[in-house]
């Protein structure tokens, strides 16, 4: 490991640790003790489930999205899945989103450039379906209670954020379909910008982003982006569900409904790149907790806890079984499959 390398994850936990004293630093941890040993155990198994259903179901639509470049065995999205939350519960700034191609593309023959082109067309996936469960509930008369104050100013906030976003995610989408309905001259704009290259490595790029665009082909392929829309909502129903047996869990007067700003509020914890989302995730569920719903800041932080532990640890577990128990010609650390990435062949 680099020292830029070696750097970054101590500044990475350093600020893990920090934002975890932020989260406790207000609350009777005795309390908040008190309330995770009384959780309901229905619910809470219920929860359970819902995380542990994401799982499978997060695999099965990263395969129906590498259709259009080649059928992929479930086996290896499944283990590549749990391998790259692994790496993302243990590494900085969600390096399994760099692993999980990685090691979808050493054990398949699916081109890394597009593993990683799928990988990006997912999470761009996963942000259009969030938001658009987040303007459904913050839009639609009567779904969320009137905030007032400084709940309802973060409120309007976040909705004009999301409405950005989605812009954004649109121009994405509209610049894949152009990209990969014009092939010849996406190659040709790409020749000229690899001029200035070594003429060993041109091939290798124009190759790459050939590769990354047959990625990007789902856009343009009916069946596969209707069926991977489909399982996208499914997927973060579930996520809503999880949530929302948590509040029956720890006895809170919560609407199901609530469950889909809960997921909002940490899924921008999670963009703090501490390991796992440790601190950020936390801070952010305990935050939208007490500020839009009113809860006591103990239940709140006990909730928060559960939901990680529920969210992270099966995964992880799984994922470094799977880790160990692939197989490979050397053995091999996740930090450095992080690490090597970029020098990848693609």
């Amino acid at each position: 490991m680099g020292n830029a390398h070696r750097g970054k994850v101590v500044a990475s936990v350093a600020l893990a640790v920090a934002l975890l004293v932020f989260f406790l630093a207000r609350v009777d941890l005795h309390d908040v003790a008190r309330r995770i040993a009384q959780v309901a155990p229905i619910p809470f198994f219920l929860s359970l489930a819902c995380a542990l259903t994401a799982i499978p179901l997060r695999a099965w639509r990263w395969q129906v999205l590498l259709r259009p470049v080649g059928e992929v065995d479930f086996g290896p999205t499944f283990a590549a899945t749990c391998i790259g939350f692994a790496a993302s519960t243990v590494l900085p700034a969600r390096a399994g989103e760099v692993v999980r191609p990685v090691v979808l593309a050493r054990r398949t023959r699916v081109p890394l450039s597009a593993c990683v082109a799928s990988v990006l067309f997912e999470r761009v996936f996963d942000l259009t379906t969030v938001l658009a469960l987040f303007l459904v509930y913050g839009l639609w008369p009567g779904l969320h209670p009137a905030f007032s104050g400084h709940a309802a100013a973060v409120f309007s906030s976040m909705r004009a954020l999301a409405l950005v976003s989605g812009a954004g995610a649109a121009v994405f989408f509209a610049i894949a379909f152009v990209a990969t309905g014009r092939r010849q001259g996406a190659r040709k704009l790409v020749s000229r910008m690899t001029r200035w290259l070594p003429a060993r490595l041109r091939k290798p790029a124009e190759d790459a982003f050939s590769s990354f665009l047959d990625g990007m082909r789902p856009v343009r392929h009916g069946p596969t982006l209707a069926a991977t829309a489909l399982l996208s909502v499914l997927l973060w129903t579930i996520v809503c569900g999880q949530v929302a047996f948590l509040f029956r869990a720890f006895r809170l007067p919560l609407a199901p409904a609530a469950s889909i700003l809960i997921v909002v509020a940490t899924l921008i914890g999670l963009a703090i790149p501490t390991p796992g989302g440790v601190g950020g995730f936390h801070k952010l569920c305990q935050v939208a907790l007490t500020l839009f719903y009113g809860i006591d800041v103990d239940a709140a932080t006990g909730l928060a806890i559960v939901y990680w532990f529920i969210a992270f640890t099966p995964v992880t577990v799984l994922g470094f079984w799977l880790f160990a128990a692939g197989p490979r010609r050397k053995r091999e650390s996740l930090a450095a499959l992080a690490e090597t990435a970029a020098d990848e062949p693609r």
